[in-house]
C-alpha cells in the first residue's frame, strides 16, 4: 500500500516500487511461530465466550487452539499433509474436547471444539465472497465462495469423525451467560489475536481493538432491537465507516482495522453448525442454519458497501 501511494504520488518510479514489492512480499513473519500459536488460542478463548461456554470450557477451547495451531504450523512443511489438515484439525478438536471430560468433568464438546478449529473457521471467506458477488466480480466471488464451502466440509468432516466419542460422555452442561463487560474483554482478546494473525503493525492494534469494540456493540444493539441480520449490518456498517476514517486520517488501507474487526462478526460458526445438524440428520436445522449464515454474510457485506458509498475514498488517494 505504501509503494501504491508512493508511486500515485511520483516519489518512487515503477520499477523501484516494483522491486520493493518484491522484497516485502519474501520478508519473513514479522511474528514468531510460538507467538502465533498463543494467539490461535487466545482467538478461541475469545470464540468460546461468544458461544456460551463455561469458564473451564474456554481454558479446554484455549488449549485445542494452540495444539491445532502448532500442528496446523508443522503441517505447512508437507505439502500433502496440509490438503488434509482442515479434516484432521476438526477431528482432533473434538477428540481433545471429548478427553477432556474425562479429566474436567462434563462440559460442551460441540462449542468447545467448535471454538478450538475458529482461525480455520472460513466465515471471513464467506463475506468477502458474497462482497465480490454484490459488486459484479463474479469470477473471484464465485471461486472463493466455493474454497469456503470446501473448508467448511472438510471441517465438519472432521468433526464428524469425534461425534461418536463425544456422544459417549453424556449430555453437555447448559450454556453460560457472561456479563456483558467480560464480553467486550473477550472482543478485545479476539482483536489482538486477530490483528497478530493477520500480522498487524504493532501501531495499528489501538485502532483495531477501537474499532472492533464498536463494531460488536453495534452489532449487538442492532441485534437487540431488530434481530441479528440487522446486528451484522449495522456492527459491518460501523466498522467499515471507522476504517474509513482512520485510513483518511493516517494513510493507511481500510483493511488494517476492517479485516481483524470482520472477524468478530463472521458467521462461519453458524456454517459450521449447519453441517453439524447435517451429520445428524436433521435436516431442517441444518438447512436453516445455513440459510441464517447466507442472510448475515449478505447483511455483512451490505454493510461494507453502504459505508464506502456513504463515505468514499478521496479523490487522488489509495486508501483501500
Amino acid at each position: 500500500h505504501e509503494m501504491m501511494v508512493a508511486i500515485a504520488n511520483g516519489r518512487i518510479d515503477p520499477e523501484t516500487g516494483c522491486e520493493r514489492v518484491a522484497a516485502i512480499a519474501d520478508a519473513p513473519v514479522p511474528y514468531p511461530a510460538w507467538l502465533t500459536s498463543f494467539c490461535c488460542g487466545l482467538a478461541a478463548s475469545a470464540a468460546a465466550v461468544f458461544f456460551g461456554a463455561r469458564p473451564v470450557e474456554v481454558l479446554v477451547a484455549f488449549a485445542i487452539g494452540v495444539v491445532v495451531s502448532t500442528t496446523s504450523l508443522a503441517a505447512e512443511r508437507f505439502p500433502p499433509a496440509a490438503r488434509v489438515m482442515a479434516v484432521f484439525a476438526g477431528a482432533m478438536a473434538t477428540t481433545l474436547a471429548s478427553l477432556s471430560t474425562w479429566l474436567l468433568g462434563p462440559i460442551a464438546i460441540f462449542p468447545t471444539a467448535l471454538a478450538g478449529i475458529v482461525t480455520l473457521l472460513p466465515g471471513l471467506a464467506f463475506t468477502t465472497a458474497m462482497t465480490e458477488l454484490a459488486t459484479r466480480n463474479l469470477a473471484s466471488g464465485t471461486a472463493r465462495f466455493a474454497g469456503a464451502c470446501v473448508q467448511l466440509l472438510a471441517l465438519g468432516l472432521g468433526l464428524g469423525l469425534g461425534v461418536q466419542a463425544a456422544a459417549q460422555v453424556g449430555p453437555p452442561p447448559p450454556p453460560y451467560d457472561w456479563p456483558f463487560g467480560l464480553r467486550l474483554l473477550a472482543v478485545v482478546v479476539g482483536a489482538i489475536a486477530a490483528s497478530t494473525l493477520l500480522r498487524a503493525r504493532v501501531r495499528d492494534f489501538l485502532a483495531i481493538i477501537v474499532a472492533s469494540l464498536f463494531a460488536y456493540v453495534g452489532a449487538r444493539l442492532g441485534g437487540t432491537w431488530f434481530g441479528p441480520v440487522i446486528g451484522a449490518f449495522l456492527g459491518a456498517l460501523v466498522l467499515e465507516l471507522l476504517s474509513i476514517f482512520y485510513a483518511r486520517l493516517f494513510e493507511r488501507p481500510i483493511a488494517v482495522t476492517a479485516l481483524p474487526g470482520l472477524i468478530v462478526l463472521v458467521p462461519g460458526s453458524i456454517g459450521m453448525q449447519s453441517v453439524h445438524a447435517l451429520m445428524e440428520n436433521d435436516v431442517v436445522a441444518g438447512v436453516q442454519a445455513a440459510f441464517s449464515m447466507l442472510l448475515i454474510a449478505m447483511a455483512l457485506a451490505g454493510g461494507l458497501i453502504v459505508a464506502n458509498a456513504a463515505l468514499p475514498a478521496p479523490k487522488g488517494r489509495v486508501v483501500s
